[in-house]
């Protein structure tokens, strides 16, 4: 008796489950699907039942060869690992585009946006293959206390140390207005 959650084959196309009805060489309709016989799923022109092989189904994808009868797990290109991963970035930058304006909410701590908007940005600088890709975190997704949090850090130390950088910035740019400011006077 056939498995009705098992993967068949019709005429050569990909795997699917079984329909609720077959059509046999001989005219006759059969609709019990706990019922087919390997005979019968033969003369109606299906084979298997297929099992779907294990596969990382992030970097790998599953193909029917048609001509063997046989799953084919072929390698996902690097170049369009890429593509997804600068896409996905795409994206995420044009969800974060608000905590840049000028009148986004007061709560919103812009530094830190502005560091993991950048860091998006890095993606592609920063990583030599898509398989080592980390996607930072949003600020949104994080406490103050835990924006510089050590995972990060020790995933990309470039990324800690263009945080202290712009921080350096930031400090001169107050240093050099204050030191304008008090020789004005």
């Amino acid at each position: 008796m056939a498995n009705p959650t098992a993967l068949y084959s019709y005429q050569g196309q990909a795997p699917a489950p079984l329909p609720k009805k077959i059509l046999l060489s001989d005219g006759r309709k059969r609709t019990d699907v706990t019922s087919f016989t390997e005979e019968e799923l033969t003369d109606a022109g299906f084979t298997g039942p297929y099992e779907v092989p294990n596969y990382d189904q992030e970097y790998q994808r599953l193909l029917w060869n048609s001509e063997t009868l046989s799953f084919v797990v072929e390698d996902i290109p690097d170049e369009e690992l890429w593509s997804r991963i600068r896409k996905h970035r795409d994206q995420l930058l044009l969800e974060s585009d608000w905590a840049m304006l000028s009148d986004s909410p007061n709560e919103t701590n812009f530094h830190e946006w502005e560091m993991y908007r950048q860091r998006l940005r890095d993606i592609s600088k920063n990583f030599d293959s898509p398989k080592e890709v980390i996607m930072p975190m949003s600020p949104e997704n994080l406490s103050a206390d835990d924006f510089d949090q050590p995972e990060m850090i020790e995933d990309k130390p470039i990324w800690r140390m263009r945080d202290i950088e712009a921080e350096i910035r930031s400090i001169n740019q107050i240093l050099s207005v204050g030191i304008s400011t008090s020789s004005e006077v």
